[in-house]
């Protein structure tokens, strides 16, 4: 992908994961990664959104 420092600098980037690695279709809402511009020394948050998988729940109540 090539995009320009200036189109970046005022829309930023987003991107949606819709597929695995082996390019069969998720059955879940795509997980999506945003890259925005917070200033002019190129600096960056990264933003990432979805669900998380294999985190299994603590043993104890949570808060402990």
């Amino acid at each position: 992908m090539c995009i320009t420092k200036h189109l970046f600098a005022r829309t930023g980037l987003q991107f949606a994961i819709r597929n695995m690695w082996n390019g069969d279709p998720i059955s879940h809402n795509p997980m999506r990664i945003e890259l925005v511009p917070l200033d002019e020394n190129n600096n960056v948050k990264v933003i990432v959104s979805g669900k998380f998988y294999d985190d299994p729940a603590p043993p104890s109540p949570a808060g402990n």
